[in-house]
């Protein structure tokens, strides 16, 4: 998985769960980034429209604690 600009089914893949949800793509890319540098694969899908619409970022369940360390102060991870 890599961040997907939100281009992935609206299902949710095997294997994954929400980390955090953010204000934008941009954000949300940015996020993703971070947890691609540091060995997490993550994506990222927007409801609609999704230019202004939050964005939710996705982790597998294997790296979602770890994941968690990784966002800025102002972004709470959801909840389990």
């Amino acid at each position: 998985m890599a961040c997907d600009a939100g281009r992935l089914p609206y299902t949710q893949p095997v294997g994954t769960v929400p980390l955090a949800q953010v204000p934008n793509r941009a954000f949300a890319e940015m996020i993703c980034g971070a947890l691609r540098a540091n060995g997490i694969e993550a994506f990222y899908k927007a409801g609609f429209p999704s230019i202004y619409g939050a964005v939710v970022i996705w982790v597998s369940e294997a790296d979602a604690k770890r994941a968690a360390e990784f966002l800025p102060a102002e972004v709470d991870p959801l909840p389990d």
